[in-house]
């Protein structure tokens, strides 16, 4: 019991929808190109949450999946469009842009097996509903929204069915439409989706279109206007929408905040008249009257010592794995061999990550080089399309910490050629053992994020080494934590269309079948690194 505070989860869980059943809620969040995808969650209260698991491990088996040469999904993989309890079962819609296809997923329970329908064309940001004898209904749309009647087994839109078109914009005042969200309630049905300005992605209209029959008319509202979006609640873009047992109804909005992401944040939303607002009157309080909840142990983010191939939820890879590359030691400890020659981490394989927490966190990992090869670089990096990491690297049989980074604030969203590039290294001090321990430091307290990053040398014991170290500069450092590089900032850019997370990666430039141990990741999400 007590006070609550926005964001319910203070980290990148975006594009979302939720659904109540009985007394517990389930949500399930976009991935993008993280796997395993789709990440579910379960709450009791609204407010704690916790990670139940993912829905899929693969969707086609794709070179992009696969990040089979320079193949990728940045900014193109799955989004989720809208979640669906129906007579005990689960229903999942999403789409992803690099397979150009949309899935309907379905589960008896929520945390899985799940079940995949492949459809024949993509659908953005779908969002399934069931009328009362069970036909079903997908709103839809990018530059314009739809709605289309599917057929009853799911396998497509039905043949001579409804397909109404409920906006389009022909002054093209709008640079585009999403997260549309579909529900019937008390015999009307409701649409709610998002329109952003032609002026700028910050500039968001939220919209309602309601009517008493599937075809038709629709009457509108905006539910928020752009000018009433206040601190903390601007860039805020609606998500799903639920009621609680005791008949109140909120919305879970996710908040754009820069490099970190978009969080959700839980609203009030007001149903006394036909038409829903956000809040009363439209207007956003600074602090809502969330719900009182008990705190459930929570999994969002953790520590973990590798000691089990099957990996705490909070884990994603980048991209599919190969799981013929990565492997858990007999004692502890998780080794990647690379497979592929990279220009840079973003085209690594087996990139094993985990989001990072609102406003601050630190990660730190042993990594052990022994048995990299010339030209091998691995570490722990700030996993954004503008990243930054420090490493470790082999040349010529000896070893280098390095500080790299990428700056893309300058960077066109379609500039795909952003991702083939190296990035800068800024600082390279040779070591004598291969043995480091990285820690890297992300604070979001400010609009721009930032990293910094720290090494250590280590013993095969895991202290600290009393091994001296070079700079390039001949200071001599001894044991301790040292910075390295620069204080990179970390900024979001829709190239990746994914907040910043922690990364453990491995990359060959030169030649494949290097390996590097990974060790004791320590998560801590406070300043005075309490887990």
């Amino acid at each position: 019991m007590g006070q609550h505070w926005n964001p319910v989860l203070p980290g990148d869980f975006p594009q979302n929808d939720i659904v109540r059943v009985g007394t517990t809620y389930y949500m399930a969040t976009t991935s993008m190109h993280f796997y395993p995808g789709c990440t579910l969650l379960v709450s009791r209260d609204l407010i704690h949450w916790k990670i139940q698991g993912h829905v899929f491990t693969s969707l086609e088996n794709s070179s992009g999946e696969m990040l089979e040469q320079e193949s990728n999904l940045y900014g193109k993989g799955f989004r989720v469009g809208g979640l669906t309890y129906r007579e005990g079962s689960f229903y999942l819609f999403g789409a992803s842009r690099g397979t150009q296809k949309a899935y309907i997923f379905h589960a008896t329970a929520f945390g899985g097996p799940w079940s995949k329908i492949s459809l024949d064309r993509y659908y953005h940001d779908g969002s399934l509903v069931f009328d009362e004898d069970g036909t079903p209904f997908v709103c839809h749309g990018y530059d314009e929204i739809r709605l289309t009647e599917f057929r009853k087994d799911l396998t497509g839109a039905a043949d001579n069915g409804l397909d109404v078109i409920i906006y389009r914009d022909p002054d093209k005042r709008f640079y585009s439409y999403g997260g549309a969200h579909i529900m019937k309630k008390n015999g009307k049905i409701y649409i709610f989706f998002t329109i952003w300005s032609q002026s700028g992605g910050a500039e968001r209209h939220h919209m309602c279109y309601m009517a008493d029959r599937w075809q038709g008319p629709y009457a509108y509202r905006e539910m928020l206007m752009p000018d009433r979006e206040m601190p903390p609640y601007q860039r805020v873009a609606l998500g799903g929408i639920v009621d609680t047992p005791d008949g109140r109804w909120y919305g879970m909005m996710t908040q754009g905040h820069e490099g970190i992401g978009r969080m959700p944040f839980l609203v009030p939303i007001d149903f006394r008249n036909p038409f829903p607002v956000v809040a009363e009157s439209g207007v956003l309080p600074e602090q809502p009257d969330l719900p009182p909840g008990e705190t459930p142990e929570q999994n969002l983010f953790g520590s973990d010592s590798f000691e089990s191939r099957d990996l705490m939820p909070a884990w994603q890879w980048n991209h599919m794995p190969d799981n013929r590359l990565w492997e858990i030691e007999k004692g502890g400890g998780l080794r990647i061999t690379s497979g592929k020659i990279s220009i840079n981490l973003l085209q690594a394989r087996n990139t094993l990550t985990q989001r990072m927490h609102y406003p601050y966190s630190e990660a730190e990992i042993r990594v052990d080089g022994s048995d990299m090869h010339n030209g091998d670089v691995a570490g722990l990096c700030a996993l954004i399309s503008g990243y930054g990491f420090v490493g470790l690297t082999r040349e010529n049989g000896k070893y280098y910490v390095i500080m790299g980074a990428r700056d893309v604030r300058n960077t066109p969203i379609r500039d795909k050629l952003f991702d083939y590039m190296p990035g800068k290294e800024y600082e390279r001090i040779p070591v004598r053992d291969p043995r480091v321990t990285f820690r890297l430091s992300a604070d979001f307290g400010k609009k721009a994020g930032t990293a910094e990053f720290f090494f250590k040398p280590t013993e095969e014991n895991g202290r600290d080494s009393a091994a001296y170290l070079y700079r390039k500069d001949e200071e001599e450092l001894v044991g301790g934590w040292h910075k390295v590089g620069i204080t990179h900032k970390i900024t979001y850019n829709p190239i990746h269309f994914a907040g910043c997370r922690y990364g453990l990666f491995l990359y060959s430039t030169k030649d494949i079948g290097g390996s590097v141990l990974f060790q004791q990741f320590r998560y801590y999400r406070k300043r005075d690194r309490t887990e």
